[in-house]
């Protein structure tokens, strides 16, 4: 996905696969899907769609049924994975970090906010929000957040 990458000081979220299909973004330069395709026993990448605005955050992106989530500097989004069209974006928590557990996102924002958010495409719906009170820096934090039974 060199055109993802254009522009960009790194391609540093991991991508998210399923199937023949491939979600890459890279920082500063936007989030794109490519069909993978076998022609005369070479891969070709088939670009499906691209945009500037798509999930870019250091801390990834995670696909939930038929549906990706993930941050941008300005705004979490929920989008359908095979075609990219945006469901909600919401500007609550971004850019953050992020993982999924029972129906719901986890979110670690780099300003320190810990966000618990259902996992649905039909709108955002926070269910809680904290600033751990032991932060021992003002700086941009991003480790992802870690769920425990």
């Amino acid at each position: 996905m060199t055109r993802t990458a254009k522009g960009s000081p790194a391609v540093i979220p991991t991508p998210v696969a399923d199937g023949d299909f491939i979600y890459s973004a890279g920082v500063r330069s936007g989030g794109g899907g490519v069909r993978l395709k076998v022609n005369g026993g070479a891969f070709e990448a088939e670009q499906v769609y691209y945009s500037p605005k798509l999930p870019t955050g250091v801390g990834g992106a995670v696909k939930v049924g038929d549906y990706l989530y993930g941050t941008s500097t300005g705004a979490l989004l929920c989008l359908e994975f095979t075609t990219g069209t945006v469901k909600w974006d919401d500007r609550s928590i971004s850019p953050a970090s992020l993982c999924f557990a029972d129906g719901r996102l986890y979110l670690h924002g780099e300003n320190g906010d810990v966000a618990l958010v259902e996992a649905t495409p039909e709108g955002y719906r926070e269910n809680g929000r904290f600033r751990p009170p032991d932060r021992r820096s003002a700086a941009r934090q991003r480790p992802g957040p870690i769920r425990s039974s």
